[in-house]
């Protein structure tokens, strides 16, 4: 089934009927007002208000964001922005984000590569925009991870393409018909310090040195990368969340009342980062 991560819920009262759809926002463009860049902006804002409560931003407001490098014409009719424009209206709209050239995925963190970057922020319901093939952008909003745990394992994102419509599937990211994907673009709310690959880094560490000191011998061994007694190296799940959410949910997952008790007393920034 499809892993639809980034839903949001929207009210709406009609004839005094409260009614409520959940989904990922869409919206597609003009070609004047709005371009696919401004429409990805959009629809990564309107997500932040619904599930965030960030501030309600319109198309026209988002156009008018964009910083002009020239200083020269108007938001309209829109050329189309660049990657730092891009960049930047995301800034401006209180979402700064990470920026992965992905053109050559050598380009990337060291050991990453591109659905690795992209599934750690659709895992924690942050979308993230797509810059393909020099002329085009649209937003991932989920994924489905198709036989997994298998050596056929592999990744079908899902995305939002003003020119194609909503919740499109991408079976082979590799070789998509918009060309390929060149940057990574994370918009995320200011208090995320820590890029996702840095904090899965010292989780899965911290996870591997707890294991070693383990009393535990099968502890140690399924952290134990190296066998080549066929069984799959284990993979690591990383999420960024709210502490107070966190907090909040640690007593649904099975955790020892006196662990709940000591994570609730401990002083946590906004947001911190779960490596599973």
């Amino acid at each position: 089934a499809n892993e639809f991560t980034c839903p949001t819920s929207a009210r709406v009262n009609v004839f005094a009927a409260p009614m409520a759809v959940r989904s990922a926002p869409f919206m597609a463009q003009d070609s004047q007002l709005g371009v696919c860049a401004h429409m990805t902006l959009w629809v990564v804002s309107q997500h932040h208000h619904l599930a965030y409560g960030r501030e309600r931003r319109t198309a026209g407001d988002i156009a008018e964001l964009i910083p002009n490098d020239l200083g020269l014409g108007r938001p309209a009719p829109s050329s189309g922005l660049t990657v730092d424009q891009l960049a930047a209206g995301c800034r401006a709209l209180g979402l700064p984000a990470l920026v992965y050239k992905c053109k050559d995925q050598g380009d990337l963190p060291d050991g990453e590569q591109i659905p690795g970057v992209a599934c750690r922020y659709l895992n924690s319901g942050m979308p993230v925009i797509v810059a393909a093939g020099g002329h085009h952008a649209f937003t991932l909003v989920g994924y489905q991870r198709v036989d997994a745990g298998t050596e056929d394992e592999r990744i079908h994102f899902i995305r939002q393409d003003d020119e194609s419509g909503p919740y499109q599937l991408v079976e082979d990211f590799a070789h998509d018909v918009h060309g390929p994907w060149e940057w990574l673009i994370v918009p995320l709310p200011t208090k995320v310090f820590v890029p996702g690959e840095v904090a899965e880094s010292l989780g899965r560490e911290q996870l591997r040195e707890t294991a070693r000191q383990s009393t535990d011998a099968s502890a140690v061994r399924f952290f134990d990368d190296t066998s080549d007694d066929g069984v799959r190296p284990i993979s690591f799940r990383s999420t960024v969340i709210r502490s107070n959410l966190f907090k909040a949910k640690l007593g649904q997952r099975g955790f020892a009342p006196d662990v709940v008790a000591a994570y609730r007393r401990l002083p946590l920034p906004r947001w911190v980062w779960v490596i599973e």
